[in-house]
């Protein structure tokens, strides 16, 4: 039997699914690798507790957005599946169902020696625009509001995923997060910070938080190595302001690529 937290999901999905190990933890909830009873294969199965069970506010919102998950078809996000709650011991808990992404999130990969080039770095940001162009065209916009390492998977032969999408209660661990969402408010401009951020945890090993700050503005070129285009590139998707970046994911993906601006 699983210990902790993966002991209490597998006696509440019973014989549907068979917890295999842990994928990730955050204030979100948890998500675990299981097996699907029904059809073998292994998913990701994201477990969310609901403080009071009569919180009816909260379920409505985790049922909201995992029928908004079931809408989403993009190439760079697992494919949902299934979401359900399960009501026992006076509290309930939500579980959302995706494809198991194959590979390791870009933290655990810079643990493990990997040392990405600033090609490398521009890929994954490209990858990740790419994604937020798609998201952030939905009616209404779909914001991820979480964008960091933790949360972009990287198979061996350098395919990638944007996973914990639908994150409804906010994420304490502030570290990737842009200033406006310190404040409790999020736009699409939040998502590019986002991606800033991870690109300048992948150029240095570093979160931003790490780095030295001059009011709420990353001190980060002292400590990048890189062509000079990533680095303006850089300055303004980390611009405290969320005025002062990039209008659209779409336009921080083509000024990334080098294209000229589209006509107004």
């Amino acid at each position: 039997m699983p210990e902790g937290g993966s002991a209490d999901a597998q006696r509440e999905v019973g014989a549907r699914f068979t917890i295999v190990g842990a994928l990730g933890a955050s204030d979100g909830g948890e998500t675990f690798e299981a097996v699907d009873a029904k059809t073998g294969e292994h998913v990701a199965l994201k477990r969310l507790v609901v403080t009071h069970a009569n919180d009816r506010r909260t379920l409505d919102l985790l049922e909201r957005e995992g029928r908004t998950l079931g809408s989403l078809t993009h190439p760079g996000i697992p494919r949902h599946r299934d979401s359900f709650r399960v009501e026992a011991a006076g509290r309930t808990t939500f579980f959302l169902v995706q494809d198991l992404a194959p590979g390791q999130p870009l933290d655990a990969w810079i643990a493990s020696g990997w040392r990405p080039t600033a090609f490398d770095v521009e890929r994954v940001a490209a990858f990740l625009l790419d994604v937020l162009t798609y998201l952030h065209a939905c009616v209404p916009p779909f914001l991820h509001r979480d964008i960091k390492p933790a949360n972009v998977v990287r198979a061996d032969d350098g395919r990638l995923w944007l996973v914990d999408l639908g994150a409804v209660r906010a994420s304490t661990n502030t570290e990737y997060h842009a200033p406006e969402q310190l404040q409790g408010r999020a736009e699409p401009a939040s998502d590019i910070y986002g991606v800033g951020a991870t690109m300048l945890f992948l150029l240095t090993g570093r979160s931003p938080s790490e780095l030295p700050h001059r009011e709420l503005r990353v001190i980060f070129r002292p400590h990048v190595h890189a062509p000079e285009p990533l680095l303006t590139w850089l300055d303004r998707a980390l611009a405290p302001l969320p005025e002062k970046r990039f209008a659209s994911a779409n336009a921080a993906l083509r000024a990334l690529r080098g294209e000229p601006r589209a006509a107004p």
